[in-house]
């Protein structure tokens, strides 16, 4: 009577992994491959949104394309401020705004990362900001880390 017993959980337990096995599958995540963001900046930006789409896979992803909107009007992003950067994470952009830095009038960002490897072969994020204000693109900064934890910083006027 034993053998049988110790069969019939046997052929239980396999039984159990075979169905899980066929219902359980892994999931890809997918890149994307355009991502928008909108928020309301308040006065005088309004209702404002950005989207970045890029191109090619991994590891020269590349950044194809930005837009902006400020309220109802339309905004150029020149290539220059996108055109040298790779491996875009979309995940992280951000519409950020602030005050006044010299003539009161309120400055708007759009703000995401793009991977890079340290020259120890780390990976960490770049911080990008391109800034508007006065009604135009005035300039890109890149925040760059090191690996002693500092970082570098350069703005390119636009």
């Amino acid at each position: 009577m034993k053998p049988k017993l110790l069969l019939c959980r046997a052929l239980v337990l396999f039984m159990g992994l075979a169905l899980q096995r066929g219902f359980c599958s892994e999931e890809d995540i997918l890149e994307p491959v355009e991502v928008s963001i909108r928020a309301d900046a308040g006065a005088p930006f309004g209702e404002v949104s950005a989207t970045i789409r890029t191109k090619g896979s991994e590891p020269e992803r590349r950044i194809s394309g930005i837009k902006l909107h400020v309220g109802s009007k339309s905004v150029r992003i020149p290539e220059e401020a996108y055109s040298d950067l790779t491996l875009p994470l979309l995940n992280t952009i951000e519409l950020r705004r602030e005050g006044g830095r010299r003539d009161n009038e309120p400055w708007l960002y759009i703000f995401f990362q793009v991977g890079f490897r340290t020259s120890d072969g780390q990976w960490r994020p770049k911080r990008v900001h391109i800034a508007y204000h006065a009604g135009r693109i005035e300039s890109r900064s890149i925040e760059t880390p090191n690996t002693d934890g500092s970082a570098t910083f350069k703005e390119d006027k636009l």
